[in-house]
């Protein structure tokens, strides 16, 4: 698995925004102008364009902008391009890629105040003793969790369908970089899940099959590849 992230904040440039988003598929474009906060279509585009550089850069046998199918449940793929796996997130300024040979998923999210009573609603109880022994605090703790979590029901393609309580992405005394094996009702899943702190307060985790996973990001620069 390789991860790439990219500083989304540089298409504020109008002149590069309008170059990078020609660079997009017809549906990556209508995706885009849906949005009508700036901040949120500059994080689409900036995912997009991420999507494209990831794949220059470690299967350039496909073409640009990629073509995609969805499952049944929104999960896009590479059209033509079956042993390719990709996975997308973004979040505050960045934007997050994943690419491997099997099924994976990534989120990040920008650590920020967590509504309370969402852990007691939503986690398992392991996963809640995990908060309460992080020593940095439960704040982080939280959105490594969270994060897992997401990448866990992204690789699945299961959205947020499933019962976020009847599986869990850590236990107590997990470290925070420790690649961990997902409990479903308690028993092995077959499914491992990390996560690592990212620039200023972000937490990104993935999630896949293989239980080699990365421990660290590539970041590209839209605003000198994106010209």
């Amino acid at each position: 698995m390789k991860i790439y992230a990219a500083d989304c904040s540089v298409l504020k440039d109008e002149k590069l925004f309008a170059e990078c988003f020609e660079l997009m598929s017809e549906k990556r474009k209508q995706t885009i102008n849906q949005y009508k906060a700036e901040k949120d279509r500059m994080r689409s585009l900036g995912a997009g364009m991420l999507l494209n550089l990831a794949l220059a850069e470690t299967y350039p046998e496909v073409p640009l902008p990629p073509e995609l199918d969805f499952q049944k449940d929104g999960k896009p793929l590479l059209t033509g391009f079956d042993y390719i796996h990709f996975n997308l997130s973004h979040s505050g300024t960045y934007a997050v890629c994943a690419l491997d040979d099997s099924a994976i998923g990534i989120d990040i999210e920008r650590i920020k105040p967590a509504k309370a009573g969402i852990a007691a609603r939503f986690f398992s109880a392991e996963e809640n003793e995990f908060l309460k022994t992080l020593p940095n605090g439960e704040q982080k703790a939280f959105f490594v969790v969270w994060t897992r979590k997401e990448a866990f029901l992204k690789a699945l393609g299961k959205g947020l369908r499933m019962d976020l309580r009847s599986f869990s992405v850590c236990k107590k005394d997990s470290g925070v970089q420790e690649i961990f094996e997902i409990l479903q009702e308690g028993r092995s899943s077959g499914w491992f899940c990390t996560s690592m702190e990212f620039g200023e307060n972000y937490i990104i985790s993935t999630c896949s099959q293989n239980a080699d996973l990365p421990s660290g990001v590539k970041t590209l620069n839209l605003a000198f590849n994106g010209r």
